[in-house]
């Protein structure tokens, strides 16, 4: 067994990414089952959000089949795609009031789509996997906060995170699961993800580039970060 984790590039990386979320969404979770969904076609989900610059799609191999895909989206002209569902303004202009006197350039991300096939959902450091290598791909983008729209069941998760509710539950019937708006500075979720052991005021030397093999952004922190995750984490996942 080898795993390999990568962001989609190719056709065929990509068209794994949307199977995926329908094998775990539609066939497994029982969600985004209403025909007014326009985001599935041909048993795959995807959506305007997955075309556009500044969009990441995380994706986790077992040998060659995929079993984990997550989504990061960088903001744009036409909002993040937790923005399809609720109305963040608010949340924004509070956060644009915040940083008012500060010499901050503000860059929303949010993190989406996150889908692992039921038999590796529970193994060890599988969430842990997805989630430090978007806040690596998030830390590339000089993001400063993160918004997203979550299941209630995953809510305590997100509270860990740092991530605090900005609106009340609501139901989607399109998704088929009621969905909460949260929002965090993305230094708290780096924290979370890895503690004291790097500083954000340590990674200054941010650049552009990115791994040929992995398609991942190449930091500073990044390069040792990588190695710790395919030493540590995926070797031990089984």
């Amino acid at each position: 067994m080898v795993l390999k984790l990568k962001v989609a590039r190719t056709a065929k990386e990509l068209d794994d990414v949307y199977k995926l979320r329908y094998e775990v969404f539609v066939l497994d979770k029982q969600k985004f089952t209403s025909d007014s969904n326009c985001g599935i076609a041909k048993a795959r989900i995807v959506d305007q959000f997955d075309s556009i610059p500044g969009v990441f799609n995380i994706i986790v191999y077992n040998d060659e089949y995929p079993i984990a895909t997550m989504r990061v989206n960088k903001d744009s002209e036409i909002g993040l795609p937790s923005e399809m569902h609720f109305d963040f303004t608010e949340s924004r202009d509070q956060v644009t009031l915040e940083y008012k006197n500060q010499q901050l350039n503000l860059v929303f991300v949010s993190a989406s789509m996150l889908a692992i096939k039921k038999q590796w959902r529970n193994r060890r450091n599988m969430i842990q996997i997805m989630f430090k290598t978007a806040i690596n791909i998030m830390q590339s983008l000089n993001s400063t906060h993160i918004i997203t729209t979550m299941s209630i069941e995953s809510q305590s998760l997100c509270n860990r995170l740092g991530f605090k509710v900005v609106g009340m539950p609501q139901w989607n019937e399109a998704i088929g699961d009621h969905l909460i708006p949260m929002l965090a500075p993305f230094e708290k979720v780096f924290h979370w993800g890895f503690g004291d052991t790097y500083s954000l005021d340590d990674l200054s030397n941010k650049q552009d580039s990115f791994d040929k093999k992995t398609n991942l952004p190449i930091t500073t922190w990044n390069k040792i970060e990588r190695r710790k995750i395919s030493r540590e984490y995926l070797q031990n996942v089984a």
